[in-house]
Parts: structure tokens; sequence; C-alpha cells
């Protein structure tokens, strides 16, 4: 791993006076030249009036969600990041914490509400991030971003996710979008070329079943992936517009109108077709990367980090490749996606300059595109990719998402903390078939009525 070092140590300058004294000469006489000359007269010093002033020393705790296991080579950039940082700033410390996606909000919300709340910390732009930005937990950044030029080395659609009210309250950090990802090697074997179209899907799913191999793998006990494909099913079978008109509350649609309904039955069919494992409500996280690497599932709705887990998790000879989920009758580019690891700065913190400082150097054009290269991740800083500097893989990715004719933020970045609880449970039971999709719809609806009071 590189180590960039962006900044260069502060030198502090001491001018340190001296005061010379001498002896104006007297009157000579001849001095004979057997007689050895006078011993010299000491040069007397005195001591700098000003001794060096220490900077002071400065904690930082920072908080983000690329841990060791999931995000390896994030997780290995971040570390070298932060040394770099603490080598070119002595007198500071930056107490970085990995925390598993799947545990961050439970431990943010409990920060939260004891008042701890760690200087710098990872947000999901979105509704997740607007009670924090109302309730005053995060500062606008607007005042240090209008500094050297740092708020234009953002792409401009990204910076817009985290704008609020007019004003940046973080700093977006990588684009995930979703892509269906798929083990090479069971294609290969089975004879499957990889589907375009949903009928096409649906029989790559049977041939995969008739084998005993589980089409997609699926962990929804934390209830965020079955809800990426039921987005896609949304969105593909046309249903975009009417997303963001139930999402804005303007009166133009509900979270029950048919085409939320219809999406809801396909992903319910899918379930009691067998296209996921048994028990899916129960399996976790964890669960789904090993059905997905141990070759006991074929397929898996995720996002473009997959490559990332798949280095460190997936057993020698795998080959990982994707496609683009399939369209069901309507728009067949746009991509489930949302900003990844975007970064705050807390209102309690008592080093909001140093953190910004911080802040600046992590999301520098050079190190955002080291972590590009290394983590094969697409980052909205401008300029940090290339054809010529990244992998085929991570360029058809940039390529796909420029090409999108819309991108789709998740259902719990989009929506309200409550109405985004409410849609997580609905489809939970639509997985296990413990509610009709019209009366999970339903619920979503009235969730969406009491929280947004329309």
């Amino acid at each position: 791993m590189k180590t960039r070092m962006l900044y260069l140590p502060i030198s502090v300058l001491i001018l340190v006076a001296f005061l010379l004294s001498s002896c104006a000469p007297a009157a000579q006489t001849p001095t004979p030249v057997n007689i050895p000359p006078a011993a010299p007269t000491a040069v007397a010093t005195v001591a700098p009036t000003v001794a060096p002033t220490a900077l002071p020393k400065i904690t930082l705790t920072f908080w983000y969600e690329w841990d060791q296991k999931n995000n390896p080579q994030a997780y290995a950039w971040s570390q070298d990041i932060v040394a770099a940082y603490e080598t070119s700033h002595p007198n500071v410390t930056v107490n970085a914490v990995a925390i598993p996606d799947q545990e961050y909000d439970a431990k943010f919300q409990t920060a939260v509400a004891s008042g701890t709340t760690p200087d710098g910390f990872m947000a999901r732009p979105g509704s997740w991030f607007q009670p924090y930005v109302n309730e005053g937990i995060a500062i606008p950044l607007d005042p240090y971003l209008s500094v050297g030029g740092w708020g234009d080395s953002f792409l401009k659609s990204a910076m817009d996710v985290c704008t609020y009210s007019g004003k940046t309250y973080c700093l977006p950090g990588g684009i995930r979008s979703v892509q269906i990802w798929y083990n090479v090697n069971l294609f290969t074997q089975n004879n499957l070329a990889v589907p375009t179209t949903w009928a096409e899907l649906d029989s790559v799913a049977t041939a995969l079943k008739a084998k005993g191999i589980t089409p997609f793998a699926l962990g929804n006990q934390e209830a965020w992936e079955a809800p990426l494909i039921y987005e896609y099913l949304l969105i593909r079978n046309g249903g975009y517009q009417n997303y963001l008109d139930a999402a804005s509350r303007d009166g133009k649609a509900k979270f029950n109108d048919p085409v939320f309904v219809d999406a809801a039955t396909k992903l319910q069919a899918m379930s009691t077709q067998g296209y996921f494992p048994k028990g899916v409500n129960g399996l976790a996280f964890g669960d789904m990367l090993t059905q997905f690497f141990s070759g006991k599932a074929a397929m898996a709705v995720f996002l473009n980090v997959m490559p990332g887990i798949a280095s460190g998790s997936a057993p020698k000879g795998f080959k990982l490749d994707y496609f683009n989920f399939p369209s069901t009758g309507g728009d067949a580019t746009g991509l489930v996606s949302s900003i990844g690891g975007a970064w705050a700065i807390s209102a309690k913190s008592k080093n909001q300059d140093q953190m910004a400082d911080f802040l600046r150097f992590w999301t520098s054009q050079q190190n955002m595109s080291t972590l590009s290269q290394e983590a094969g991740w697409v980052m909205s800083v401008k300029n940090t990719i290339s054809q010529a500097n990244t992998d085929p893989m991570t360029w058809r990715i940039y390529s796909d998402i420029n090409n999108a004719s819309v991108l789709i933020p998740f259902l719990n970045y989009a929506l309200l903390p409550d109405t985004s609880a409410a849609v997580f449970q609905s489809i939970q039971q639509i997985m296990d078939g413990s509610a009709a999709p019209q009366a999970a719809m339903d619920a979503w609806e009235a969730a969406a009525v009491k929280e947004y009071s329309k």
C-alpha cells in the first residue's frame, strides 16, 4: 500500500538573539616578544527570551464503515491515510473507528442519544441524515468548502445530495450502484448465458434450481437487502415517477398504488418460487456472502463494492462478474444507487477546524484516486478515475453510472425513518408470505401518512 503525504510537517523557527560583550581597546605599548598575549575575553551568551511553543495535543474521533472484513482494500487505505496525516501533524491523533455497515446505524443513534457523537462521522445522505441536520447534530461545511476550491473538487450531482436548505452538511464519497453479481464458474459449468431480459433471467433461475443451486444469495435479517430487489422491480416496471411522487407526498401518488403492489407481487412470487434461500428473513448479511462465495447460490443483488469484498472473502479461483437488472417492461438503464460513505462534522466536536482539515486530506483528489484504484470504487471527487488507471470492471461500472437514465436513491435513504422502517417490515412480510402484497403496501402508505402528516 502506498502512503501519500500531501502535507509537509510544520517547523517552528525561533530567532535567538545573542548579545556580544567586548572591551574598548586601551592605549597599547610595545610588548616584548617573550611575553605571551593576554587571554581573549570570554563572550557572554544570553538564553532565548521566548521558549518554543508546543502545539496543543489533539485527539479526533472519526467513525466510518469500511471494516477490515467486508472492505479490506478500503480499510487498508484508511489506515495509511490516518498514519500519513498523523505523521504530518505530530500533535494530532486520529482515533479512526471502522464499524461494519450492519452495526453502524444503531451505534450512531446510541451516540447521538448519549451526547457522545464523534468529531467526524459517516452519514447516509438523504432522509436518513435529514433528522440529524434538523436537530443540529451536524454543522454546515460551506465555510470550509469555500477555501482553496475544496467544494469545487466534488461532482456537483453528488454534492447536491449532501445539500439541505442551501447548505452543505456532508462530503460525498463513493457512488454505490446496485448490480446483479454472478458466479462466472457456475454459469460456465451449467452453460448459462448472462440474461438481458426478465424472461431470460427467469429461465436462468429455473435451470439453476433444477441443479440444486439457489438462484440468488440473500440475507434479509437486517431487512435492507430485499428492498434493493423490490426497488428494481418497481423501477423496471415503470414506477420511477410514481416513486418520486409518493415520496414527495404531493398527492400525485401513494405507496399502495397498483404499480407498488405489482412490484410487491413479483417479489413475493420470486420468494415462493425458490429464487432465494429458505428462511431468508433469518439470514444475515454475512450469510448472504457465504452462500454466494461457497457456490450454493449463483447470483446476488448487491452494491458495486462486491469486488472489494470478494478479494477478502471469496475462495481462490472464484470468478466474479455482473450484469444490470433486466427490465420487466419499463426503464432499462436507471440504477438503484446512492452516495456511500459521506462524512460530516459533529456540532459537539471541540476540534471542528482540525476535523475539517483531516477531511480535506481524506477527500483530496490524490487520496481518493488511490482509493478508487485500490478498492475499485467510483468516487464523488472529480478526476479520480480514467480508463487508463483502472481495471475494466470498474470502468464498466463507471460507464454504467454515467449512462444511466437516472440514479434512484435507496429506499431507506430517500424516506424518513419511520416510513423507511415500515417499508423494511412490509418487505420482510412479503418475503415470508405473512402479508399479502396489497396489505403490505397499505401499511407502508399508512406509515407515510402518519410521519409526513399527509
